[in-house]
């Protein structure tokens, strides 16, 4: 009896391990197509964070929030910017693809739109990712997909909350736009008492908005290229002279290393900047030209270039033989002769005896054209952002332009 157990037992255990190493390898084959899909829809999610990042820089670069285009046309530029970024982009191995339909535009707030994208790897759209060892169960293919969401923030004429801006450079601009000589009430001239120049304000003085909204070429400070003198003595105001500033933020650089490099401090509406005296027109020229890439004085010296007859915005930028990043005469995106300078208001100046500081209204961002002997700020306005009427409470928005960007889902 002892006998015939065994041999009916014979073999039992090698069914079994034939059973096991099929649940095995089953398992062993959905796990590793789990996680192909995890690591396609990872790759997804960043494809569509920096589709929808790229398009919302668009309503940055055209001046969309400043007035500079309409919605019809910042829409378009958004819409073909996240196209691009995203078709950068690859998910399980093939090239991601971003239709029209798959890109939403949000300008319904001006001063807060946003661009929401969609990246799709389906079935329906004939992209669906292959499987692996999971046909064996009769699955060969699975959707992938992913939404991001991006927002451009400017808070000029609302009590939303106020910015800081990373990258700032050395000079505080005054609230008064040079190009545009006062005619108004007392009240809306931005120098207080008599200078000799009177401007009218680049922000509504009881609001805070932009007072002169979009491109120059129809009554707007977008496109503007304005010029700012150094100050002559300690608290001058007057509308047309730019503050040497402290903004190391206690970091140690000097005035000229700011204005050579970053400063990633980031500077606040409402916060109060340190003016800087005896800064020289020879420091101020050779650090602007070390910035840009200029070889000395003018324009065509080296420098990236806007041209004069560009219309825009947003506006042509075009690589300078001495650009060290791409080849002379490239359309380029970036440039290091666009800055960030921060605003202030001449009512809120601050003294302590020989010590002045002034108080963050807004920020400007300039292209920077050139040098000249005198030692003033020659630049285009690309963008402009004002404080808004909630400029000294609530957590800032941060970005390294006036108008941040940001993803928000």
């Amino acid at each position: 009896m002892r006998k015939w157990w065994v041999r009916g037992e014979r073999g039992v255990v090698l069914w079994m391990a034939a059973a096991a190493i099929v649940m095995i390898l089953g398992m062993a084959a959905v796990t590793i197509d789990l996680a192909s899909l995890y690591v396609a829809r990872d790759e997804a999610q960043r494809a569509a964070d920096a589709a929808a990042l790229a398009g919302a820089e668009e309503f940055v670069t055209s001046g969309y929030t400043a007035g500079g285009v309409n919605a019809a046309t910042v829409t378009t530029l958004v819409t073909n910017a996240a196209i691009a970024a995203g078709s950068a982009n690859s998910v399980g191995g093939q090239a991601v693809q971003i239709q029209t339909s798959d890109v939403s535009v949000n300008v319904s707030s001006p001063n807060n739109p946003q661009v929401t994208v969609t990246v799709q790897n389906t079935t329906a759209r004939g992209n669906a990712l292959p499987t692996l060892f999971a046909r064996i169960f009769g699955i060969s293919s699975a959707n992938v997909g992913a939404t991001a969401t991006a927002e451009a923030y400017n808070p000029s004429g609302n009590g939303s909350p106020p910015v800081a801006t990373e990258c700032v450079k050395p000079w505080l601009i005054p609230d008064c736009d040079p190009t545009r000589v006062h005619h108004g009430n007392s009240g809306s001239d931005c120098t207080p008492g008599n200078q000799g120049h009177h401007f009218d304000h680049l922000f509504d003085i009881t609001t805070g908005a932009i007072n002169f909204p979009g491109p120059a070429s129809q009554g707007g400070v977008i496109g503007e290229t304005l010029q700012f003198g150094p100050e002559s003595y300690a608290g001058q105001q007057q509308g047309n002279v730019y503050y040497p500033a402290n903004v190391s933020g206690g970091l140690g650089q000097t005035y000229a290393q700011t204005i050579t490099s970053c400063t990633p401090l980031p500077f606040a509406c409402g916060g109060t900047v340190p003016v800087l005296t005896n800064i020289t027109v020879p420091t101020t020229n050779t650090a602007i030209q070390s910035l840009i890439h200029a070889s000395g004085q003018g324009m065509s010296v080296g420098q990236d270039s806007i041209p004069s007859t560009a219309s825009g915005p947003p506006f042509a930028i075009f690589a300078g033989p001495a650009n060290p990043y791409i080849a002379s005469g490239s359309q380029i995106a970036n440039s290091d002769s666009i800055v960030s300078v921060p605003i202030f208001d001449f009512s809120q100046q601050q003294q302590s005896g020989n010590n002045y500081s002034e108080v963050t209204l807004g920020f400007m961002q300039l292209f920077i054209t050139q040098t000249d002997s005198s030692g003033d700020i020659n630049g285009i306005v690309l963008n402009i952002s004002g404080c808004g009427t909630n400029n000294e409470s609530g957590e800032p928005v941060e970005g390294t332009t006036p108008v941040p960007v940001r993803l928000v889902q």
